[in-house]
């Protein structure tokens, strides 16, 4: 939901919140209404309305501020229009992408990336990273704020954006299926979800860039451990 809701608005903060105005309207609307017919469509639309409605007041407010300092004459500002990137149309890897920004030292982009597009738990990445959950989490609020002091508007303007960014992100894809293969939290030993992620975010990015043997070796990796994993586990699980 995140990630279609991003594709949209390219503000990480109104993203985010919005995609929780959603799930909190569904929490709310469905014991009355029922469950949709499509809740992926359902939640999406939810969102990308808040999105929206979001946008409208911060632009009614900045209509407000500017008029109060005297008017439109010299106020200049970013854009609305910002080009697609057409070789990133997947809006899972499209997240990912996108949270891989140079911007952040890489360590801080991987820990931004597996929270935000992959799911994985504060507890998880500190995990997999050797810090503390509450030393993770500083860094986590450290990286968004300076995301969003450097501009809030994300965007993958060309081909060679994206490949600058496709290092950190066989990273994030590798550690997504560490941390599915082995759960660094809570009670089972895998988690079957984010593994699946992570083959699918693999399976993507071998389809986009056949030619490299980091992709190519990154989804044989992933498809070998996976065809033997059911070996882990004895008859009583």
């Amino acid at each position: 939901m995140l990630a279609a809701t991003l594709r949209t608005v390219r503000d990480l903060d109104i993203a985010e919140e919005s995609t929780a105005d959603a799930f909190l309207l569904a929490l709310q609307s469905w014991p009355t209404t029922g469950i949709p017919a499509s809740i992926e469509a359902w939640l999406v639309t939810a969102a990308r309305r808040r999105a929206v409605d979001r946008i409208r007041r911060a632009q009614v407010a900045r209509r407000s501020l500017v008029k109060l300092a005297g008017g439109w004459s010299g106020v200049t500002g970013v854009s609305d229009v910002v080009a697609e990137a057409a070789i990133v149309g997947d809006d899972e890897l499209r997240m990912v992408v996108l949270c891989c920004d140079p911007r952040l030292a890489v360590g801080d982009q991987v820990a931004l990336t597996l929270r935000l597009a992959c799911g994985v738990s504060t507890a998880g990445i500190a995990a997999v990273q050797g810090v503390s959950t509450p030393t993770m989490a500083a860094r986590l609020t450290r990286a968004k704020a300076k995301l969003a002091a450097a501009g809030p508007r994300l965007e993958l303007p060309d081909d060679a954006t994206v490949d600058a960014r496709l290092p950190a992100v066989a990273t994030v894809v590798y550690l997504a299926f560490t941390l599915g293969h082995t759960a660094a939290d809570g009670k089972a030993l895998t988690d079957d979800d984010l593994a699946d992620r992570a083959q699918y975010l693999a399976g993507v990015l071998h389809a986009l860039r056949p030619a490299s043997a980091t992709f190519t070796a990154l989804l044989a990796l992933i498809l070998l451990t996976r065809a033997r994993s059911a070996g882990r586990f004895d008859p009583a699980g």
